[in-house]
């Protein structure tokens, strides 16, 4: 109750982290409520998570409400399961890799129509031009080996610390990192790394965390071959950090 509350404190002092963002990812995930209908798979992939600890932020789309702008936004795809797509979204999605989007799935995408008929032939035009991956784990190495920009936390006792990063654009181009720590509390400092896509040079790069100081903590940035590693504070549960013109 105590993180709760520190937590929404935090949002009503500062609105201006959650009001007019766009998310900032290359990455979505595809994802249908019909796949729980017709083959009782779970909406949410398996890979989800893994994604996340490998620090690339993901939004999500869904198949239903697919179209040429949702997909303009984006540069990667990923389709685990997604057994159930109509035919305007197959079509969609051929003409998104023909542009240059890069769809990563499971073989056995569009398996079904819209609603649950197991297609008499499947799509395989769509499934020959994506990349086609067998286990949760695939994921994760084909965003790698495609050398897809991610934030990485570095931290003293191991790196198996899952904080999750959602990523924002603001109108005022400045850019809004959440950070939210899936486990114990952060004692001690460590490193976040942001790579070269956000260029931090002659930016003001701050951490705000609830019930820390009201105009946050200057972070100190060490640039490297891949981007830069920002020197981040102990946290609870969750941070903020804004990168805006110095």
């Amino acid at each position: 109750q105590q993180i709760l509350s520190e937590l929404l404190l935090f949002r009503a002092e500062h609105p201006e982290f959650y009001r007019e963002l766009t998310p900032y990812s290359p990455v979505a995930t595809l994802f249908s409520p019909r796949i729980r209908d017709y083959q009782g798979t779970p909406v949410l992939p398996r890979h989800q998570e893994a994604v996340h600890r490998a620090g690339y932020p993901v939004r999500g789309l869904s198949a239903m409400h697919l179209d040429q702008e949702s997909l303009a936004e984006i540069d990667y795809l990923l389709a685990e399961h997604v057994m159930a797509l109509d035919d305007a979204a197959v079509k969609l999605l051929q003409q998104w890799i023909h542009d240059g989007g890069s769809l990563i799935g499971t073989d056995d995408i569009a398996a079904y129509n819209a609603i649950g008929v197991l297609r008499a032939a499947p799509p395989e035009p769509l499934r020959e031009a994506m990349i086609t991956t067998a286990t949760t784990e695939d994921f994760v190495d084909t965003l790698t080996s495609l050398e897809v920009p991610n934030f990485r936390g570095l931290f003293n006792e191991g790196n198996d610390r899952f904080v999750e990063k959602c990523v924002y654009n603001k109108a005022d181009g400045s850019i809004v990192l959440h950070l939210i720590n899936h486990g114990s509390t952060i004692d001690t400092s460590w490193k976040l790394s942001v790579p070269n896509a956000i260029p931090l040079e002659n930016k003001a790069v701050q951490a705000f965390l609830p019930g820390g100081k009201a105009g946050g903590t200057a972070l100190a940035c060490e640039q490297t071959g891949n981007g830069c590693l920002l020197t981040m504070p102990p946290m609870d549960a969750y941070a903020v950090i804004l990168i805006s013109e110095d």
